[in-house]
């Protein structure tokens, strides 16, 4: 007869009651936790800058059970025009509350380099087609039975800075001691909603060389799909210009300049507020 030590059975039971207890727990929560809802609501213009634009895409998620659940984290993939411009991954967590639902924003950002792309793939409505996806992670390993995954696709309108070519320098008016000159400039807002600008000031380069600088004290306001022209006067002392540039100006006008400057832009739009805009033109470019 073969003897059990009674230690060793203990064990052995012991044992098989863990086994058995987390396979009728894995049985029991995966008839009772209820899997929680997750849907992208919304994916939005936040801001945008000359260097990036913003963008948040916001997660409604729904927990019907009634107790908290924890999350982990996500990792979030988004497209525009196909082109897979967005995607990370965060360990930041947060918590669901008991038969409640919470909204998550996730905020993103387009860097120069791919908002030149995204701008480039609009043409002339302004918009995009966008697919975001989002994988959510449960912070419990027994409720990573559930896959809190979703998608969405839409279109999103991104506003757009607006244009600003300049013509040639002009002569108004010559004087003994001076010349009056006029530079026509022309601001184009493809947008729609109305915008303005502010601030605006400028630098006149010629040869690679500073030249004439000044601005406009005055807003600019520019309606909606419209352009606006503005004459910039300018005056200069005949004993600054040196004879090759006089005999341009003679001749009819000068168009062998460079304009650099800023201005402050507001828009109708939330994501256009208070923007400092560099400018950098040139005949021809």
């Amino acid at each position: 007869m073969y003897y059990i030590h009674p230690w060793k059975a203990l064990i052995f039971f012991l044992a098989c009651m863990t086994l058995s207890g987390c396979a009728m727990t894995n049985d029991m929560l995966s008839g009772t936790v209820q899997k929680p809802e997750v849907a992208i609501d919304t994916v939005g213009v936040s801001g945008i800058t000359p260097d990036a634009i913003g963008l948040t895409l916001t997660l409604n998620v729904a927990n019907p059970n009634n107790y908290a659940l924890a999350l982990a984290g996500y990792d979030y993939d988004v497209k525009f025009n196909g082109m897979p411009l967005v995607n990370g991954s965060t360990d930041q967590g947060f918590r669901i509350p008991a038969g409640r639902t919470e909204r998550i924003t996730i905020p993103l950002t387009v860097t120069f380099r791919d908002a030149r792309r995204i701008y480039n793939s609009m043409g002339e409505t302004g918009e995009v087609t966008y697919n975001a996806d989002v994988d959510l992670r449960l912070d419990a390993p027994v409720l990573n039975l559930f896959k809190l995954s979703t998608r969405k696709q839409g279109t999103l309108t991104i506003p757009r800075f607006p244009k600003i070519s300049f013509g040639d320098i002009r002569v108004e008016r010559f004087s003994f001691s001076d010349i009056e000159l006029a530079l026509s400039m022309a601001v184009d807002n493809p947008n729609d909603f109305a915008m303005k600008l502010k601030d605006f000031m400028y630098r006149i380069n010629v040869g690679g060389e500073p030249w004439i600088s000044g601005g406009v004290s005055e807003n600019i306001a520019i309606g909606k799909q419209q352009i606006s022209r503005i004459t910039l006067p300018l005056s200069v002392r005949l004993s600054e210009l040196s004879a090759g540039l006089l005999s341009s100006l003679k001749s009819g006008g000068l168009d062998n300049f460079a304009v650099e400057g800023s201005f402050i832009l507001d828009g109708d739009h939330p994501a256009l507020q208070n923007i400092r805009v560099p400018i950098s033109f040139q005949p021809g470019n």
